[in-house]
């Protein structure tokens, strides 16, 4: 048996602290691990894209479904978790700051005054266009919540946007935690 010592070989040496330049900086090391930065965030150093990239939305304020059949954008007003600001405010679109996989997931709800009444929840990107339809009916009066999840791959830049169609106009719209809506980045991927 041999009493040679470990050899540690480093994984990567990390970039100094970002102090200058906009948006998210990223970098990747030697295991292909995407690492982001920002200034003015968390001092500017640098944390693995899949643990700090992400966002969480949710509705507060009351609302009312709009017309009848046609999609619309639902926006949230609460932003619960965006360190990085991948959401873009009062436009509610996701855009990617680095090209890799994406996990998605948004929910809708309101509360169905009549029976057989529906909604339904689309995503779109910004590239490829609808990339998902949902759809929830009830037989009888009362909530329903509408979600849609979905892995994508995003380059940079590329956004998501999510929105509903219902068969009713002037629904109440289910608030807080029924009506929202998370982005996070899941890796660089092949």
């Amino acid at each position: 048996m041999s009493n040679q010592a470990p050899t540690q070989i480093p994984l990567w040496n990390l970039p100094d602290p970002v102090t200058s330049g906009s948006g998210i900086q990223s970098w990747t090391d030697n295991r292909g691990e995407v690492w982001v930065a920002k200034v003015g965030v968390r001092s500017g150093n640098w944390y693995r894209a899949r643990e700090v990239i992400k966002s969480a939305v949710y509705r507060s304020a009351a609302f009312n479904t709009s017309t009848a059949g046609s999609f619309f954008t639902y926006g949230w007003d609460v932003l619960r978790n965006d360190t990085y600001g991948i959401q873009t405010p009062n436009v509610y679109t996701f855009s990617a700051p680095v090209s890799g996989w994406y996990r998605f997931s948004a929910w809708f709800g309101v509360a169905a005054n009549a029976a057989n009444q529906w909604i339904q929840a689309e995503t779109v990107h910004s590239v490829s266009g609808n990339l998902s339809i949902d759809t929830d009916q009830v037989s009888v009066v009362g909530n329903m919540t509408i979600r849609t999840n979905l892995i994508w791959y995003m380059n940079a830049s590329e956004s998501v946007i999510y929105q509903y169609a219902c068969s009713t106009a002037g629904l109440t719209g289910l608030t807080g935690v029924s009506t929202g809506a998370m982005w996070e980045y899941a890796g660089a991927g092949p």
